[in-house]
């Protein structure tokens, strides 16, 4: 019988050495994100796990973000990149400098998150070969309900199918779970798989980028594993009602549009796919006109487009906030 993670984590942090545990190399994407970073990177600070190398990229933020991680964190490797290269850009920038670095593990990590101080130990003991590790992750104004996107992606309907997306934290959530699909915003990677998956899709800029990365490593046969011994809390509102910004409504309809299209292999299926896509807008945008939010249907509306006109990457930003 393989021994679970609590049983291992004790001895391998009485034991902790920087030339015998692997190299984990954390990885932050930053736009603007002053008021997160604070809480992020002290927590980071406070992680038992010594062997590790902290990047983050920022994307040309201009509240002065990327200033304030090179004067209080100097021991963070700081990336300032010319332009908005959006989690696309700025996570594929982030792993190649783990690469050189010849990290042995990349973590994938929001900047709107702090972490349990013992949470890259357990993610470390739990991991296998071939395998994506992702802890528990919990709301942070809210930490007895999980906020983890993981578990299978229905490929007829383009729609993660989560296991437990903002389910209470109980016994049901506190197994070791193996499934196919998760979010990146806490994610353990072999450095040895990313090489093998290869770059992101900068098509995607943002939204749908990680279904897309998480479906190209289990076609490799990678497996993706749920470790709830390791936390994670991150400040998304458990509370929202569900709405989402136009920005959002863009991106998801535009780029589920085009992840449908590059990777459903099955052309029924396909149809099917698109059919039921454009049939359930009409409920969808009636919803919206109720709600009073024109702007997320003009948003949808130009997300259509633009994946029908092949515009891809970053959208100007009359085409999400019309």
């Amino acid at each position: 019988m393989n021994q679970q993670p609590e049983a291992i984590v004790q001895p391998l942090e009485a034991h902790l050495s920087t030339r015998t545990l692997p190299v984990i190399g954390i990885v932050l994407v930053n736009y603007n994100g002053g008021n997160y970073l604070p809480a992020c990177l002290q927590s980071l600070t406070a992680v038992a796990y010594p062997s590790v190398k902290i990047v983050l990229v920022d994307n040309a933020s201009t509240d002065g973000s990327a200033d304030w991680v090179a004067a209080h964190y100097p021991n963070v490797h700081l990336i300032r990149l010319a332009e908005n290269t959006g989690i696309t850009g700025g996570n594929e920038a982030g792993i190649t400098w783990c690469l050189a670095q010849q990290c042995d593990y990349v973590l994938l990590l929001n900047n709107d998150t702090e972490v349990d101080s013992h949470f890259l130990t357990h993610l470390v003991a739990a991991a296998e070969p071939d395998t994506i590790v992702v802890p528990k992750i919990l709301y942070h104004d809210d930490p007895k309900r999980i906020n983890n996107h993981f578990g299978d992606f229905d490929y007829w309907r383009g729609v993660h199918r989560d296991f437990f997306y903002n389910h209470l934290d109980d016994t049901h959530t506190s197994q070791i779970v193996y499934g196919k699909m998760t979010s990146t915003c806490a994610t353990l990677f072999p450095s040895e798989l990313l090489k093998r998956i290869g770059a992101y899709d900068a098509a995607y800029f943002i939204y749908y980028d990680d279904t897309d990365l998480i479906t190209r490593a289990v076609r490799l046969g990678a497996k993706v594993k749920f470790v709830p011994q390791a936390v994670v809390y991150h400040k998304e509102s458990s509370t929202s009602g569900g709405k989402m910004s136009p920005l959002t409504v863009y991106y998801c309809t535009r780029n589920r549009l085009y992840f449908m299209r590059k990777h459903q292999q099955n052309p029924a299926a396909l149809v099917f796919f698109f059919i039921y896509f454009f049939i359930t807008r009409l409920p969808w945008g009636v919803l919206r006109l109720i709600k009073g939010e024109r702007r997320q249907i003009r948003a949808m509306m130009n997300g259509v487009v633009d994946f029908l006109k092949g515009r891809m990457g970053k959208a100007p930003k009359e085409r999400y906030d019309p």
